[in-house]
């Protein structure tokens, strides 16, 4: 993370999101759970496990710009440095609107056929130039109900298709 002082806004953030998707995943049955990576490994932020104890690693973050509040993500496309995109074992990203109401994702075999674009990116010491890739093929969901969310994972791990393709699969 380049901002050191959002670390705990960050986990917090990625707690409540865990907190909300195992509640809402008891809830309407899905054999779906959540775990945060509890100690820093600067790679994953933790996993979901499958009902065959299969998983997926994810990528959280919790935007401070850009991204207020649900349904108003301020780009047509979704991007994130290539520097995660390139953790083969990091399947899906995932990025809080910043008071904590919405969520985008996307996946990141669908980030991997996009081209790498080199732009500016601002950081807490200045600005750096460095690779990203942009989406269109993202999906954003409310917290008052992940289950969508949790349905189109599910479609993904029955198809074997972590991608935005495969998560509408069965819609």
């Amino acid at each position: 993370m380049y901002y050191s002082e959002r670390y705990q806004d960050h986990n917090n953030a990625l707690d409540k999101f865990v907190l909300i998707f195992n509640k809402t995943s008891k809830l309407n049955n899905f054999d779906l759970s959540m775990f945060v990576q509890k100690i820093e490994n600067f790679r994953d932020d933790g996993w979901i496990k499958f009902p065959d104890s299969s998983s997926i690693k994810y990528d959280f973050e919790k935007r401070f710009t850009y991204y207020p509040s649900y349904e108003k993500f301020q780009f047509q496309d979704l991007g994130q440095f290539e520097r995660k995109i390139a953790k083969s074992e990091i399947v899906l990203s995932i990025q809080s609107s910043t008071d904590e109401i919405g969520f985008i994702f996307g996946f990141h075999s669908d980030f991997l056929k996009e081209e790498k674009k080199y732009i500016s990116s601002k950081t807490s010491s200045g600005y750096e130039k460095t690779a990203k890739r942009f989406t269109k093929r993202f999906i954003e969901v409310s917290y008052k109900d992940m289950s969508p969310f949790q349905k189109m994972l599910m479609n993904c791990y029955e198809h074997k298709n972590f991608s935005y393709s495969g998560c509408k699969l069965n819609d």
